[in-house]
């Protein structure tokens, strides 16, 4: 039976293993992980730690009200409220609050504090990334002298003091997402401090973890990327949960007053191979058997309009991405300004940095989504109500924790700076940075092999650039023969570049270097998830995963790491077998990748396929069919004449027509956006016609509205 189909969606490392690594809320704020600080303190009771962590996650207002009731019996906490009343720019309070550290251990710390904030002495650099809005040209913060600039108004091959004027020498950089060649040449080497940006740290760390290493301040937006960061370069890492350019401020609450005519909407990278967490939770709302709910799942970006009406009509918007849930993500934003209720996984909840306003949102239960959401649905009335009911302060909380700008710019410049101030200051049981020298250097021909295999890959019919790259493989491999990833990457070069014979010998030769080749994720590039020829073979997300905990674990040989890799190249080899027709090979090819990576389900997808021209025994088919779709569900439009003939071999025919309802349930409910981003064969079409008359009557004809040159509806 397949009613208990609920693929699971566990992230990892979740919230409570990140508690793990702190004895109690002040530790985690002194640590800069202000997101779980606060949560921590929720969990303690502790309001004077509960108003410094919402200070640090950007909720100043109320983070200073909370102290406005407590003790305040900690040195740390005059630091919070001189940088809050900085941020709210009151200089004069500020420097009041830190004369009370005269005497202490924070004597030092409160008075570089006060030299940053009350003298013109600080020059300060900030590069913003092309994705951002230009920096006014004008702005001005007192005791600060800028030079902000955009990245697409400098040449990075020139030095930092090309581009600025003669005489102005920096005593900090900030930079907010750029790394590697975006950035000046040598910055990193310059006499000052080095504040960094870090976004999505685990899927580029090869883009980053050279600027990563040295800086002086490494700032991020959540408590997972903070635990990240921290394990694997130490130093001083903050989390800022207000840190959202590109999300639009301001509460409008038009939701609560528009009549809600979609029960679920989603809309965003929905069904992608590297977050098939997110994948699994929506083929799970997608497919909840009521044809009477209207649920709509867009598969792509929606422009601002159509968004923002979506969100309006929904009752309920799920939030869910690769890492437990956290406020700085825009979609939850989005619900909470315009009026919808965010359902959302057990992360650090709403409830931790938002008062009155958590009321709008519900957590939701991996192991019974359905039933939670049944429950919530119920209450959309009620939640509308509370919400129009307390929308004066849901807007406040709102516009206190995501400022708008120029504000919004201001604050983050300062909490880079606080930051600086803070990175001196001693932090228990903090893990010191590693060092720029303990990272291998990348030979030069290593390098620019990466980058010939870049060129290729975004053009990968130019004869020319095929040639180039192909020699600048064979170049770096005559220096560095061992190296796993060189290796890897120069046989997947050879295998698009349909040189297959030359790119099974390489695939060899890596496998045997899977073990003791040289190989550290924080220098060799494997390239990027993004790119399809890469991306289908592939599990990027647990190479990830796995990169990350090995860092974390200080597995020197990056074990988790390697497993996948083998597990990647065993599938290119059962591949090769497959389309030679040899499918015993293949299969126990395909064994053998999930040995290295029992989760591979890019190797359980060919293994079902595999099985099925082989004819092994149904039963085997039919396990190995929901084995795979338990992993990524979408491959469902793929398989399912597979998993159909399995079932009804076996005698299960009302099974055969779950598969087919939870099939067209996923058709009529997701947008799949362009033409090309989820091909239904025809060999889908002509199984589960068998089955259409038998569908709920409502199902059937959406199914038929939205596909009318495939399905009729007969009598």
């Amino acid at each position: 039976m397949i009613s208990d189909f609920r693929p699971r969606f566990q992230f990892r490392p979740s919230i409570s293993d990140i508690e793990q690594n702190y004895a109690s809320s002040r530790d985690a704020l002194l640590a800069g992980n202000y997101e779980l600080a606060a949560k921590l303190a929720r969990d303690e009771d502790d309001l004077e730690i509960l108003g410094c962590a919402l200070i640090g996650c950007g909720a100043i207002g109320r983070g200073l009200k909370y102290l406005e009731h407590s003790a305040n019996s900690h040195g740390d906490t005059a630091l919070f409220q001189a940088f809050a009343y900085w941020c709210l720019g009151d200089t004069d309070q500020a420097v009041h609050k830190l004369g009370s550290l005269a005497a202490g251990d924070l004597a030092v710390t409160a008075r570089q504090f006060v030299q940053l904030i009350s003298t013109d002495l600080t020059k300060v650099v900030i590069f913003y990334p092309p994705e951002f809005s230009p920096p006014p040209s004008d702005r001005s913060i007192p005791g600060l002298e800028l030079r902000e600039i955009y990245a697409v108004d400098f040449d990075p091959t020139q030095s930092l003091h090309e581009i600025l004027e003669e005489g102005f020498d920096p005593d900090v950089i900030i930079t907010l997402g750029l790394f590697g060649e975006k950035l000046p040449r040598g910055l990193t080497a310059l006499d000052c401090q080095f504040v960094i940006l870090a976004v999505d740290f685990d899927i580029y760390f090869a883009g980053q973890a050279e600027e990563l290493i040295r800086a002086d301040v490494i700032l991020s937006a959540c408590s997972y990327e903070h635990h990240g960061l921290t394990g694997i370069y130490g130093g001083r890492v903050a989390a800022f949960p207000g840190l959202s350019f590109d999300t639009e401020t301001g509460y409008e609450g038009s939701g609560w007053r528009t009549k809600k005519d979609i029960d679920i909407f989603f809309s965003g990278r929905a069904f992608y191979r590297h977050a098939v967490e997110k994948a699994r939770m929506l083929f799970r709302l997608a497919t909840i058997d009521d044809p009477e709910l209207n649920i709509l799942i867009h598969h792509g970006y929606l422009n601002a309009d159509d968004y923002r009406n979506y969100i309006e009509r929904a009752k309920i918007v799920p939030i869910i991405h690769r890492f437990p849930f956290t406020i700085t993500q825009g979609r939850f934003v989005s619900a909470l300004r315009f009026g919808s209720t965010a359902f959302t996984d057990d992360g650090i909840l709403p409830a931790v940095c938002l008062d009155i306003s958590a009321g709008v949102s519900r957590k939701f239960d991996q192991d019974r989504v359905e039933e939670d959401l049944e429950n919530i649905l119920g209450n959309s009335d009620a939640v509308c109500k509370f919400a129009l009911e307390n929308e004066t302060e849901i807007a406040k909380e709102l516009d206190d924790l995501f400022w708008s700008p120029p504000e919004r710019e201001e604050r983050i410049i300062k909490f880079a700076l606080f930051q600086t101030v803070l990175a001196g200051h001693p932090v228990p049981n903090q893990i010191q940075p590693r060092r720029a020298d303990s990272m291998p250097a990348i030979a030069t021909e290593h390098h620019q092999a990466e980058i010939s295999f870049a060129a290729f890959l975004d053009k990968p019919l130019d004869l020319e650039i095929r040639r180039q790259t192909r020699l600048d493989f064979e170049a770096g491999l005559t220096l560095k023969a061992n190296s796993l990833a060189l290796r890897f990457n120069f046989a997947r070069f050879l295998w698009i570049a349909e040189d297959r014979q030359t790119a099974l010998a390489q695939f060899k030769i890596a496998a045997d270097l899977c073990d003791s080749g040289e190989f550290d994720p924080l220098r060799d590039s494997l390239h990027s998830h993004l790119l399809q020829p890469l991306g289908d073979m592939m599990p990027y997300q647990e190479y990830y995963l796995r990169s990350v905990t090995d860092l974390l674990g200080k597995d020197s040989k990056c074990s988790g790491a390697r497993a996948v890799i083998a597990s990647t190249i065993a599938t290119y080899q059962a591949v090769d077998k497959l389309q030679n027709n040899l499918l015993e090979d293949g299969i126990e090819s395909l064994h053998q990748a999930l040995v290295h990576f029992e989760d591979n389900f890019i190797a359980l997808r060919l293994s079902t396929k595999a099985y099925a021209a082989a004819e092994r025994p149904p039963n085997d088919i039919a396990a190995m069919f929901r084995q795979t779709l338990m992993l990524y569900p979408p491959f469902i439009t793929e398989l399912l004449p597979i998993g159909l003939m399995a079932e009804r071999n076996i005698g299960r025919d009302s099974d055969a027509l779950e598969w087919v309802k939870k099939w067209a349930y996923l058709m009529v409910r997701v947008d799949w956006g362009e033409a090309n981003a989820h091909p239904i064969p025809d060999q889908t079409w002509e199984h589960a016609q068998h089955y259409f008359h038998r569908l709920p009557p409502k199902l059937y004809k959406q199914l038929a509205d939205k596909f009318p040159d495939k399905v009729q509806i007969t009598q």
